[in-house]
């Protein structure tokens, strides 16, 4: 009964963790080896992480084809929500953008009360048009989309801030908390060459 039980929650876990990948925005080709990074743009240490260890773990992993990266969206409130869901729906070029100055001007939009008006001038004078904008921010599907898969993988994964790092290969994960650069890339490089040195199946 415990076997069963055991199999049971497995299979569930993998359901959810499978359903909850969708239209995450990755950087790589498909890995069964993945980074997920928890993260929002209006998180101080995230824009910190964004600068000091986002572009070293493209260069390490991505770029040697090492490992997978996706990004999980962990808004914290309507402005956030606002901003990570124009980060799903628009061209990546044109998101990839926008993430970054989302990160490098936190202290101009993200405690603002005209937060949602300085987003769209960003927008507007950086290639989005108005009713592109507007129809980002009116998909209801995909702001619960977003709501769903936060809720379901910070639950899975057990994530208590941001940003949050989690190494996944086949069923084993291990998670790297915080923006310590050093202590992050020695335990990282650490446990990514423990399973590349594996036998392969």
């Amino acid at each position: 009964m415990y076997r069963l039980l055991f199999l049971c929650l497995l299979f569930f876990s993998s359901l959810v963790h499978a359903q909850s990948l969708k239209d995450l925005r990755s950087f790589g080709q498909p890995s069964t080896t993945r980074l997920y990074l928890f993260t929002t743009p209006g998180c101080p240490m995230c824009a910190t992480f964004h600068k000091n260890i986002f572009p070293e773990l493209m260069k390490r992993y991505v770029n040697k084809n090492r490992a997978e990266i996706l990004i999980v969206d962990m808004p914290r409130d309507e402005v956030e929500l606002a901003a990570v869901t124009l980060l799903r729906c628009l061209p990546k070029d044109k998101a990839e953008r926008m993430s970054t100055w989302l990160y490098q001007n936190q202290s101009k939009w993200s405690n603002s009360p005209s937060a949602l008006d300085i987003l769209q001038r960003y927008a507007l004078t950086n290639g989005v048009s108005l009713s592109e904008f507007q129809k980002c921010l009116q998909d209801q599907e995909l702001r619960d989309t977003i709501i769903e898969q936060r809720n379901n993988l910070q639950s899975l994964y057990n994530i208590s801030g941001t940003p949050t790092i989690v190494l996944r290969e086949g069923d084993r994960a291990k998670l790297y908390t915080g923006v310590n650069r050093r202590v992050i890339f020695k335990t990282l490089e650490e446990d990514l060459q423990t399973i590349e040195q594996k036998p392969k199946k």
